[in-house]
């Protein structure tokens, strides 16, 4: 059950644990490489990275992107298994939106595998809905899915 949620931008001290956590399969050096193009993002005011702590434990994450074109990209949202199906992916999905409309964004887009229904279903939910198909042929079928804020 979820107790109370905390939420941090993640830092650099925290490489370890993500990718323990979350990339545990990933090689080590690629891992380091892609989360120094994190880092720098993050401190270029490009890159929202949020952790989700529960318990003092790292229980889940997710990013947003600034593109330079103002619109905001959510990416690699993650709940750790122990804190799946409790509400935490929501927590940290509005916790991201809240930003972007901070940011100004106009529009936030997701990516959604066709295979995760439920992912869909939960971002249709918080106000997202479909875009067009996902184009790339390096991921499965899905789709885009997009929040539109309008214009500020």
């Amino acid at each position: 059950m979820l107790t109370a949620t905390l939420l941090r931008p993640a830092a650099r001290q925290d490489a370890a644990a993500i990718q323990a956590v979350f990339y545990p399969h990933e090689e080590q050096g690629a891992f380091q490489a892609q989360l120094q193009t994190w880092w720098e993002r993050q401190e270029q005011g490009r890159l929202f990275y949020l952790l989700a702590e529960q318990s003092g434990e790292l229980a889940g994450q997710g990013q947003l992107h600034r593109w330079p074109d103002g619109r905001g990209e959510i990416a690699n949202v993650q709940v750790a298994a122990a804190w799946q199906n409790q509400g935490l992916g929501t927590v940290i999905l509005n916790r991201l939106i809240q930003q972007a409309s901070q940011w100004h964004c106009p529009t936030i887009e997701i990516a959604v595998a066709d295979s995760n229904p439920r992912a869909q279903a939960l971002y249709q939910r918080l106000g997202f809905h479909t875009a067009h198909p996902l184009r790339s042929p390096h991921d499965e079928p899905g789709v885009i899915m997009i929040m539109e804020f309008g214009v500020f």
